[in-house]
C-alpha cells in the first residue's frame, strides 16, 4: 500500500510541476471519486526511480535520490505559483490542495494537515476549500474514523470547515445515530466548559440545524432557541431556520381524522406542535432576542398551511395564561388579527377583556400594543374598551384621538342609562377640540420593548 501511495504521488508531483493542472486535475478527480488506479495507469520506472517520459521534462540529476526534484522546478514552476493571488481564484487552490486532497484517500492522516492549516488561510481561501473538499468528504463517507473524530475535535479556526463536513454528510439523507451523537456530546462538552469558566468559543449555533429534527423534545426545546438567534435579516439564515422549523413541526390535519404526516408514529411524537413552537418563541424573546424573534415570528405566519387561524387561537389562549406577558404578544396579536379576520371576534371579546382585568396598563410596552390592537380591530374593541378604568379609558383616546368619535356613537346607540352616557361623554367630548392630556400616537407608532436595548416590538 505504502509503495503505490509513494508511487502515484511521486509522479503526481511531476505532473504538476512539467503540465498544466487541467489533466491533474483530472488524475486527481479519478482517485477522490474512488476509481482505482491499476499497473497500467502508472508509466513504467527504471531503476532510477523515475518513469521513462518525464527523465527528459524534469532533467533529472543521475546523483539525486529517489523522488527529489531540483528546488527551482518546485518553486518556480509556471503553473503552479508559490503564492496565491487575494482574492483567491477557486482554480488557482485547486492547484495547491488536489494533489493532497487525492492523497487524503489512501492516507487519512493528511486531513489533519489540512484542518490544522485551514485556520490560517485567507477567508478567500477557506471558501473555495469548503467547496474543493465536497467531493473528497463524499468518498470517505460519514462513517469514517478520521473525518468523525476531526468534527469531535477540530483545531482552532476550523469550525466553519468541521461545519462543512457535517452539513456534506447530512444534506441528502438523515445524519446517523452515531453523528448525532457525536455532535450532542460536542455541544454539551462546550457548554460545560462555559458554565465552569472555562476560556473557549461557544459552538456555532448551525451545528445543531444537521442534527435537531433526530433529537427528543426536550433537547429540541433547549437547543431550538440557539438556532433561531442565528435569524438576522439576511436570506440564508431566514431559509435555514425555516427549513428547522418545517423539520420538527407537525402538520395540523386539515380535519378530524386525516393522516398529519408520513412520520412513524413514534417520532411524531418526539416533534413540536404548532402552538408548542410559537409559544416557544414568545417565552424565548429575551434569550433569543427580540428582533430575531420578530424574525421567527414572522417566519412562522408565512407557513399558513401550519399556522392556521385556529392555531394561532389556541398560542394566544396559552400565553394569555401565562403570569408574565411576552413583550412580543400584542404585536402577535396584531399580525394575527391583520393575517385572519375570523380572529377579530375572539380577540376582541376574549382576549382584550382578559387584558383589561390583567391591568395591562400597567406595564407600558404591552399597554401600548394593547391600544394599537384596540384601534386595528375596532369598532370591534368598543365593548371591551368601555371595560377601562375612566383614568386609563382617557389616556387611550388621548392617544389615539380618531377612537372618540365612534365611541361615542357607540355609547349613545348601546347605552340606555343617561348617566352612565354622561361619564363617558365626559371623556369623549363632543367633538375633538381640546387639547388632549396625553400626545396622539402615531400611526407608525412602535412601542420600544421593556429591557434594553431599545428595539421596535411593533412593525
Amino acid at each position: 500500500m505504502d509503495s503505490m501511495v509513494r508511487e502515484f504521488a511521486l509522479q503526481m508531483l511531476r505532473k504538476l510541476q512539467i503540465q498544466p493542472s487541467r489533466a491533474a486535475e483530472d488524475d486527481v478527480s479519478m482517485l477522490v471519486d474512488g476509481e482505482k488506479t491499476d499497473a497500467a495507469n502508472i508509466q513504467p520506472r527504471d531503476s532510477s526511480g523515475v518513469s521513462h517520459n518525464d527523465h527528459d521534462a524534469l532533467g533529472k540529476d543521475e546523483n539525486m535520490e529517489d523522488g527529489q526534484l531540483p528546488p527551482e522546478d518546485l518553486v518556480h514552476t509556471p503553473y503552479l505559483p508559490e503564492q496565491i493571488e487575494l482574492p483567491a481564484q477557486k482554480s488557482q487552490v485547486l492547484q495547491h490542495v488536489e494533489l493532497l486532497f487525492a492523497l487524503s484517500v489512501k492516507v487519512p492522516e493528511f486531513l489533519d494537515e489540512i484542518f490544522a492549516a485551514y485556520g490560517r488561510m485567507d477567508p478567500t481561501v477557506q471558501d473555495a476549500i469548503q467547496e474543493l473538499i465536497t467531493a473528497l468528504i463524499r468518498s470517505l463517507g460519514s462513517s469514517h474514523g478520521k473525518l468523525l473524530t476531526l468534527i469531535r475535535n477540530f483545531p482552532s479556526g476550523a469550525e466553519t470547515l468541521a461545519l462543512r463536513v457535517l452539513t456534506i454528510f447530512t444534506e441528502h439523507g438523515r445524519p446517523s445515530t452515531q453523528l448525532v451523537a457525536l455532535v450532542k456530546a460536542l455541544i454539551n462538552e462546550r457548554e460545560t466548559k462555559a458554565k465552569g469558566g472555562q476560556k473557549g468559543k461557544d459552538l456555532d449555533a448551525r451545528f445543531l440545524i444537521p442534527i435537531i429534527a433526530e433529537m427528543d423534545k426536550p433537547d429540541i426545546l433547549r437547543h431550538l432557541p440557539r438556532i433561531v438567534s442565528i435569524l438576522n435579516g439576511q436570506t440564508e439564515p431566514k431559509n435555514l431556520v425555516r427549513s428547522v422549523f418545517s423539520s420538527i413541526v407537525t402538520t395540523p390535519p386539515q380535519t378530524f381524522g386525516s393522516v398529519t404526516s408520513n412520520l412513524p408514529r413514534v417520532r411524531q411524537s418526539e416533534l413540536l406542535t404548532p402552538a408548542e413552537l410559537m409559544v416557544l418563541l414568545h417565552d424565548s424573546e429575551k434569550e433569543i432576542g427580540l428582533k430575531s424573534a420578530i424574525e421567527a415570528i414572522g417566519i412562522c405566519f408565512s407557513m399558513t398551511d401550519v399556522f392556521r387561524s385556529e392555531i394561532l387561537a389556541v398560542v394566544m389562549q396559552q400565553i394569555m395564561d401565562e403570569a408574565d406577558l411576552p413583550v412580543l404578544f400584542l404585536r402577535t396579536v396584531i399580525q394575527a388579527v391583520t393575517t385572519y379576520k375570523s380572529l377579530v371576534g375572539f380577540v376582541s371579546t376574549t382576549l382584550l377583556s382578559r387584558l383589561i382585568t390583567k391591568k395591562i396598563w400597567t406595564n407600558p410596552p404591552l399597554w401600548e400594543g394593547f391600544i394599537r390592537c384596540a384601534k386595528v380591530i375596532a369598532p370591534a374593541s368598543f365593548g371591551a374598551l368601555l371595560q377601562l378604568p375612566k383614568d386609563q379609558l382617557r389616556e387611550l383616546v388621548d392617544k389615539q384621538p380618531s377612537l372618540k368619535s365612534g365611541l361615542r356613537d357607540y355609547v349613545n346607540k348601546k347605552s340606555t342609562n343617561k348617566a352612565r352616557i354622561a361619564g363617558f361623554l365626559d371623556i369623549f367630548g363632543e367633538e375633538d377640540s381640546t387639547t388632549p392630556v396625553h400626545p396622539p400616537m402615531r400611526d407608525d407608532f412602535t412601542p420600544p420593548p421593556a429591557e434594553p436595548p431599545a428595539e421596535p416590538v411593533l412593525a
